[in-house]
Formats: C-alpha cells, structure tokens, sequence
C-alpha cells in the first residue's frame, strides 16, 4: 500500500485545503443546508485529512513519473461523484459544483451552455494539472534540500 501514499498525500491535502478555502468563502451556506453538528464533524475530518496528507507529505518524496496516478484517480472520484451525487448536497458542496455546475446555463443556447461548460471543465483541468505539478516539485525540492542540511550536519 505504500506504492499508494502520494496519491492519499495529495487527496488528503487538496481535500483539507479545497474544503478550508471553500467553507472560508461559502461556510453558511453548508452550516445551512447540513446543520451545526455535522458541519463541526465536517470541519474535525477535513482538517485530520490535511494534517494526514502533510504528514505523509513531509515523511516520503515522491517521483513526479506518479503524475498519472493521480489524474486517473481523480477521474475514477468525479464519475463515482457523478453517479452518486444526491439532491442531499445540492449547491452545498464543492464537489457537487464540480460535477454538476448547473448555475452555468446561463442562455436558452445550447451551444453557448456546452461552451461555458467546457471552458469551466477546461480551466479546472489546466488547474489541476498546475496543482499536481506543484505537489511533486515542492515535495522533491522539500526533500532534496532536508537530505543536503543532513548530508551538511555529518559532515560538521
């Protein structure tokens, strides 16, 4: 299972980060549609997946050759997120504007609509291919530069 622990990094990480930065923003609108409890539940999960993901993060480096791990594993989560979205998280979470961004029919166009929508899917992707490529570089120069301050302190 190790084989796997820069996929769960990085999910973990991107999970505890994307729910902190949208529930910054939209946080009512969760808190309303869930309620306080479950939205205090929702906030101690998300921050033990991030502090998780950093953990593993800041332990092992990572090859970049992974990438693609990655990529097919966020596709396999946003086609289950498809199937299974439920009106429960309609307009409440991030995911569900991700899988299903009704608010983008903006005309009576089709082709205007499947425009928008592939321009959104579109600039989600070059985002996300920018954030993977991020998570591989700063964790390979993380770890490049703790094993020169070790190699540094034997020396000395």
């Amino acid at each position: 299972m190790k084989k796997y622990n820069h996929i769960a990094s990085f999910f973990a990480m991107i999970s505890g980060i994307g729910f902190f930065l949208y529930d910054s923003i939209f946080g009512n609108i969760s808190s309303l549609y869930h309620g306080y409890p479950n939205h205090i539940i929702t906030i101690v999960c998300h921050g033990i997946l991030f502090i998780g993901g950093s953990y593993l993060f800041f332990k092992e480096k990572y090859s970049p050759i992974y990438k693609s791990n990655i990529l097919i594993t966020m596709l396999i989560i946003l086609s289950h997120g498809s199937i299974f979205a439920t009106n429960n998280i309609k307009n409440s979470t991030f995911i569900y504007f991700l899988v299903k961004p009704e608010f983008l029919q903006l005309t009576n166009s089709q082709i205007i609509n499947y425009t928008i929508l592939f321009g959104y899917y579109f600039f989600f992707m070059i985002l996300f291919r920018f954030i993977i490529i991020q998570f591989f570089v700063i964790n390979v120069r993380y770890h490049d530069t703790k094993n020169i301050k070790n190699q540094t302190m034997k020396i000395t």
